[in-house]
């Protein structure tokens, strides 16, 4: 069995990675978890599954709705994709987590890869796509 799972602090661009991946590979529909949130990611991670985690490099969590479902773990000083990529990965060690974002990561040391969201028309989400394709990492 495998997952994607997309952490996006802007709601749209969970909508647009979703949208992406789907147009290619309708089958995984039902294998997409996303979340705005930073906290929520940690506590959605399925575990002993292939994973790939599509995610930020900064996140709003004081302004997800999911605020209150949750307890922050960490200071939001401290969030940024490379620690939730060592939470991500103590849960499920065998997820590849990859960085969509305009910036560059602060520190990869979890990281699997990055990916620039660039000023292009479609904003490099088909190299996401092509990520997802690559059977190898899901």
């Amino acid at each position: 069995m495998r997952k994607i799972l997309i952490v996006q602090s802007i709601p749209d661009w969970i909508a647009i990675i979703t949208n992406a991946i789907l147009k290619e590979f309708p089958e995984l529909e039902k294998d997409i978890i996303s979340t705005d949130s930073f906290d929520h990611a940690i506590t959605i991670v399925p575990k002993n599954v292939e994973l790939t985690v599509i995610t930020s490099e900064m996140f709003h969590d004081l302004y997800s709705p999911h605020r209150k479902d949750v307890h922050p773990k960490i200071s939001e000083d401290e969030k940024n994709s490379d620690k939730l990529a060592q939470m991500i990965k103590e849960i499920n060690p065998s997820a590849k987590v990859y960085v969509y974002s305009e910036y560059k990561p602060r520190t990869e040391v979890y990281l699997d890869g990055f990916i620039f969201k660039d000023g292009t028309e479609n904003r490099n989400v088909t190299e996401i796509v092509q990520k997802v394709g690559q059977k190898e990492l899901i």
